[in-house]
């Protein structure tokens, strides 16, 4: 999962702003949401072995 966080990041940094929490809650949330969006588009990825082999440095 090393750097697929940044590709979500950018995107949900905005939403997460605006939500009405103090500062660690939308961290704490951030940072929830990039670790399941993460994991999720590295199992999509390991999935397709053309892509894998490249991207997450599959054998």
């Amino acid at each position: 999962m090393f750097l697929i966080h940044n590709l979500f990041r950018i995107p949900l940094l905005p939403l997460v702003i605006f939500l009405p929490f103090t500062e660690p809650v939308k961290a704490i949330i951030l940072w929830i949401l990039l670790i399941i969006f993460s994991y999720a588009a590295a199992a999509i990825i390991y999935r397709i072995p053309q892509y894998g082999k490249f991207i997450l440095y599959m054998r």
